[in-house]
């Protein structure tokens, strides 16, 4: 990855963010990294990771397929 220029670093950090939302219910995975208004309602620990797909996969404009794909492979490689 240190081949990538600053935008595409850039993008792939905004993309593992919102997957680790999904999946933690916090951008930055932990609720320790807590930023300011997490976690949000509809990604709070305890709501259904179904219902969170939906919501993440509107919020981005993009099908549910394509988050639960994106969230196996971090699950699977880890974020770093």
């Amino acid at each position: 990855m240190s081949g990538l220029a600053d935008e595409e670093d850039d993008e792939l950090t905004v993309r593992v963010q919102h997957l680790q939302e999904v999946l933690t219910g916090y951008r930055l995975g932990d609720a320790v990294l807590a930023l300011d208004g997490e976690a949000r309602a509809d990604f709070a620990p305890g709501e259904p990771l179904l219902h969170r797909y939906a919501v993440k996969a509107a919020e981005l404009g993009v099908g549910v397929s394509t988050i639960r794909r994106g969230t196996a492979a971090l699950k699977k490689s880890g974020p770093a």
